[in-house]
Protein backbone atom coordinates (compact mmCIF):
# COMPACT_ATOMS: atom_id res chain seq x y z
CA UNK A 1 0.00 0.00 0.00
CA UNK A 2 1.27 3.50 -0.72
CA UNK A 3 2.32 5.66 2.20
CA UNK A 4 -0.12 8.47 2.95
CA UNK A 5 -0.10 11.20 5.54
CA UNK A 6 -3.48 11.41 7.23
CA UNK A 7 -4.69 14.38 9.24
CA UNK A 8 -6.34 13.76 12.59
CA UNK A 9 -9.81 14.52 11.18
CA UNK A 10 -9.28 11.98 8.40
CA UNK A 11 -8.11 9.38 10.91
CA UNK A 12 -11.26 9.78 13.02
CA UNK A 13 -13.41 9.47 9.88
CA UNK A 14 -11.60 6.32 8.74
CA UNK A 15 -11.91 4.78 12.21
CA UNK A 16 -15.66 5.43 12.24
CA UNK A 17 -15.99 3.94 8.74
CA UNK A 18 -14.11 0.80 9.79
CA UNK A 19 -16.15 0.42 12.97
CA UNK A 20 -19.37 0.66 10.94
CA UNK A 21 -18.16 -2.02 8.54
CA UNK A 22 -17.18 -4.28 11.45
CA UNK A 23 -20.63 -3.74 13.00
CA UNK A 24 -22.19 -4.75 9.66
CA UNK A 25 -20.39 -8.09 9.70
CA UNK A 26 -17.04 -7.55 8.01
CA UNK A 27 -13.89 -8.76 9.67
CA UNK A 28 -11.29 -6.25 10.82
CA UNK A 29 -8.74 -7.17 8.11
CA UNK A 30 -11.41 -6.82 5.40
CA UNK A 31 -12.54 -3.44 6.69
CA UNK A 32 -8.94 -2.24 6.91
CA UNK A 33 -8.26 -3.40 3.37
CA UNK A 34 -11.32 -1.50 2.13
CA UNK A 35 -10.05 1.65 3.89
CA UNK A 36 -6.57 1.04 2.39
CA UNK A 37 -4.74 0.86 5.71
CA UNK A 38 -3.00 -1.99 7.49
CA UNK A 39 -4.35 -3.72 10.56
CA UNK A 40 -1.42 -2.43 12.58
CA UNK A 41 -2.25 1.15 11.57
CA UNK A 42 -5.89 0.61 12.54
CA UNK A 43 -5.02 -0.62 16.03
CA UNK A 44 -2.46 2.17 16.56
CA UNK A 45 -4.98 4.82 15.46
CA UNK A 46 -7.70 3.24 17.58
CA UNK A 47 -5.43 3.40 20.62
CA UNK A 48 -4.62 7.06 20.00
CA UNK A 49 -7.87 8.43 18.56
CA UNK A 50 -10.36 5.76 19.66
CA UNK A 51 -13.21 7.66 21.31
CA UNK A 52 -12.47 11.12 19.99
CA UNK A 53 -14.75 13.31 17.95
CA UNK A 54 -13.44 15.51 15.12
CA UNK A 55 -13.08 18.67 17.21
CA UNK A 56 -11.35 16.74 20.00
CA UNK A 57 -8.87 15.24 17.53
CA UNK A 58 -8.05 18.71 16.18
CA UNK A 59 -7.54 19.98 19.73
CA UNK A 60 -5.27 17.02 20.58
CA UNK A 61 -2.99 17.71 17.62
CA UNK A 62 -2.86 21.43 18.45
CA UNK A 63 -1.90 20.67 22.07
CA UNK A 64 0.82 18.28 20.92
CA UNK A 65 2.23 21.01 18.65
CA UNK A 66 2.20 23.57 21.46
CA UNK A 67 3.89 21.05 23.77
CA UNK A 68 6.72 20.51 21.25
CA UNK A 69 7.31 24.25 20.95
CA UNK A 70 7.26 24.73 24.73
CA UNK A 71 9.68 21.86 25.24
CA UNK A 72 12.08 23.30 22.66
CA UNK A 73 12.00 26.71 24.31
CA UNK A 74 12.60 25.17 27.73
CA UNK A 75 15.64 23.22 26.50
CA UNK A 76 17.00 26.37 24.84
CA UNK A 77 16.59 28.22 28.15
CA UNK A 78 18.39 25.47 30.06
CA UNK A 79 21.27 25.45 27.59
CA UNK A 80 21.69 29.23 27.73
CA UNK A 81 21.55 29.21 31.53
CA UNK A 82 24.19 26.49 31.71
CA UNK A 83 26.36 28.23 29.10
CA UNK A 84 26.32 31.61 30.85
CA UNK A 85 26.89 30.19 34.31
CA UNK A 86 29.82 28.02 33.27
CA UNK A 87 33.32 28.93 34.40
CA UNK A 88 34.53 28.81 30.80
CA UNK A 89 32.17 31.60 29.74
CA UNK A 90 32.95 33.72 32.77
CA UNK A 91 36.69 33.44 32.13
CA UNK A 92 36.63 34.10 28.38
CA UNK A 93 33.74 36.60 28.11
CA UNK A 94 32.42 34.86 25.01
CA UNK A 95 29.70 36.18 22.73
CA UNK A 96 26.10 35.08 23.03
CA UNK A 97 25.57 31.63 21.45
CA UNK A 98 23.20 31.60 18.50
CA UNK A 99 21.23 28.41 19.10
CA UNK A 100 17.64 29.64 19.19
Amino acid sequence: MPMKKYKSEQIVTVLRQIELEIANGKTTPQACRDAEITGQTYYRWRREFGGLKLDQAKRLKELERVDRVTCRLWHCHLFCHHYYSSAFFLRKKLAHPRIC
